[in-house]
């Protein structure tokens, strides 16, 4: 964990998905302290009804220094990324995972 999933209109062209997916794997590491195995990063193109054209769910361990102040700054973060790469501002939601109430394989 983390797990990134960008809801994006479905033209992003395939360099750019790329380009954008390397800096959010930076904040990912970076900001929130993740081993490079462990991020998922998953785009997903749809057509957007209402609100903006770019939504992000992050999903992560929660952990103590994982705290206001860094969530706040990853989310900065992502936002830069996301407006630098796909010029749309984009909605941010993070969710905050228990580690004890987790199932996962591999």
């Amino acid at each position: 964990m983390p797990v990134l999933k960008l809801f994006t209109p479905p033209t992003i062209p395939g360099q750019i998905a790329e380009s954008l997916a390397r800096d959010l794997e930076t904040h990912c590491q970076q900001v929130l302290g993740a081993p490079p195995e462990t991020i998922q990063i998953v785009l997903v193109p749809v057509q957007m009804l209402r609100g903006p054209s770019v939504l992000v769910e992050a999903h992560y361990c929660a952990q103590p220094h994982l705290d206001a102040r860094a969530l706040d700054a990853f989310m900065t973060a992502v936002d830069q990324s996301v407006q630098q790469h796909l010029a749309l501002v984009p909605r941010i939601r993070c969710f905050a995972v228990n580690a004890a109430q987790l199932s996962a394989s591999h």
